[in-house]
Parts: structure tokens; C-alpha cells; sequence
């Protein structure tokens, strides 16, 4: 598996979940959403909370990343995701979410990628037409498997 696609996968299903508030409600129902769509390797629905106009690292796109979870979740057979200590900042129709992540293979345990450890994600989130969307995302990792770059 490319770099690329489990830096895509694991971006994706790790989109932190965020303290319950009547202001960041939205970003806590999307990444519902988002983990209902991991544990059906439902790539379609998993890209569905991210912007149009979504970067990330190596400036991957949402197009891109939709195509590589498909590419993911055909070689995986069910996905666990446990997430570590949660920041959100929000600042008006504007939010900040920083968060550890840890992606497995379900079925066998396995750590996606191989040795990766903790990954580190901050994600950018915009209120559009009352919705939040996720913008933009940097994650970083202490695996030499994983880079800031592609």
C-alpha cells in the first residue's frame, strides 16, 4: 500500500470527534457520519463532510482522496479507529480541530499502516449554509511511514 492512500485513509476515518456544544454541533454529527461510513468502507460518504475546495497534505484534493479510500477499503476488511486527546477551537462560522489518531485493521489487528504509531492530525473546519464542512487538514507522524509530504 502507497503512502499516499493510508495517509488518505487514515485523514478520513480520523476526523476527531469534538466536545459537544450547541456551536460545534454540526462538526460533532459529521464525524458521526464519518465513522458510520468508515466501519461500512463507504468512501462516497466518508468525503462527504469535506469542502468542495478540501486540501491536504501534498495537496491532495477531495476527489483524489475519495478515489484512494475506494482503493483502501477494497483491501481492507473492517476498520477500528481510536482517537486520542481532542482540541476544537472554535472561531465563529470557523473551527480548528487537533487530535491523535491510531487506524487498525479490525479483522487482524494490524496497525494501518504497518508500524505507524500515533499520527497527528489538525483539521480546518468552515459553517456553510449551516453545515460544517472540513477545509483543509496537516497530519504528521514519528513512523518514518508516514511524511508531511507525498
Amino acid at each position: 500500500m502507497s503512502v499516499t492512500r493510508l495517509i488518505a485513509l487514515c485523514f478520513t476515518l480520523c476526523i476527531a470527534a469534538c466536545n459537544r456544544s450547541s456551536e460545534t454541533q454540526g462538526i460533532d454529527e459529521s464525524i458521526d457520519r464519518v465513522v458510520d461510513a468508515a466501519r461500512a468502507r463507504d468512501a462516497s460518504a466518508l468525503v462527504s463532510v469535506l469542502a468542495d475546495d478540501f486540501i491536504g497534505n501534498g495537496k491532495i484534493g477531495k476527489a483524489e482522496l475519495e478515489s484512494h479510500l475506494r482503493d483502501q477499503f477494497a483491501a481492507i476488511k473492517a476498520v477500528s479507529v481510536r482517537l486520542g486527546t481532542i482540541s476544537l477551537e472554535p472561531q465563529g462560522d470557523r473551527a480548528t480541530v487537533r487530535f491523535d489518531a491510531y487506524v487498525t485493521d479490525e479483522a487482524s489487528g494490524q496497525w494501518i499502516p504497518g508500524r505507524a504509531a500515533t499520527v497527528r492530525f489538525e483539521t480546518g473546519w468552515r459553517r456553510e449554509d449551516g453545515r460544517w464542512l472540513c477545509t483543509n487538514a496537516r497530519w504528521s507522524s514519528d513512523s518514518r511511514w508516514w511524511s508531511d509530504s507525498r
